[in-house]
């Protein structure tokens, strides 16, 4: 890969983000130059976009790479944004794996459920007791289905969470922008 910083690619500019941008000024307004100047004037001169892009470098380097290696990558100010996008279709590639390693659980865990515990006097108390709420029992299973699917998504998140950095690491992100990624 080229240099993080070849000066002809384009930046990703994470600090121009609406969201980002209004919390960075949100961070410059709590410091005390800016409560302690004397007008309104002085103030407006203190947000600048080189204060906005100060205050994002500022925020990079306080991310501790050895914890959180894949959003002190993702966060980096000079990230390109052929490498911000790359780095986003890893994560939505995972995510999508995610997701249908959720949907495969549940149905195993549904087919479980039906195999040996459907007629268990718990379950079909809970679930298939007539009520006197028209829909209660239909309710109760969709909901039972709702919570064993997030369960899976919630459990398969914590793996693929992991998983981001590697495949990150093999594709040489850290080495390309200078950041330290220990695979302990």
């Amino acid at each position: 890969m080229e240099s993080a910083y070849n000066e002809n690619e384009e930046l990703a500019n994470l600090w121009a983000d609406p969201g980002i941008k209004q919390s960075l000024i949100d961070q410059i307004k709590q410091k005390p130059e800016y409560q302690n100047a004397p007008t309104d004037k002085i103030k407006l001169k203190l947000i600048t976009d080189q204060s906005i892009i100060n205050e994002f470098w500022i925020l990079w380097l306080n991310i501790d790479g050895k914890k959180e290696p894949y959003r002190k990558l993702s966060n980096h100010p000079r990230l390109t944004s052929k490498d911000f996008n790359e780095i986003n279709n890893v994560v939505i590639k995972y995510r999508e794996k995610q997701f249908y390693w959720a949907v495969g659980f549940s149905s195993v865990t549904f087919g479980i459920y039906s195999a040996f515990f459907q007629k268990k006097w718990m379950f079909y108390n809970f679930f298939r007791k007539k009520s006197r709420v028209p829909g209660w029992p239909t309710t109760k299973k969709a909901l039972g289905c709702l919570g064993v699917f997030w369960g899976w998504l919630l459990i398969l998140n914590y793996f693929f969470e992991k998983q981001i950095p590697f495949d990150l690491k093999e594709k040489k992100f850290y080495e390309k922008y200078n950041i330290e990624f220990d695979a302990n």
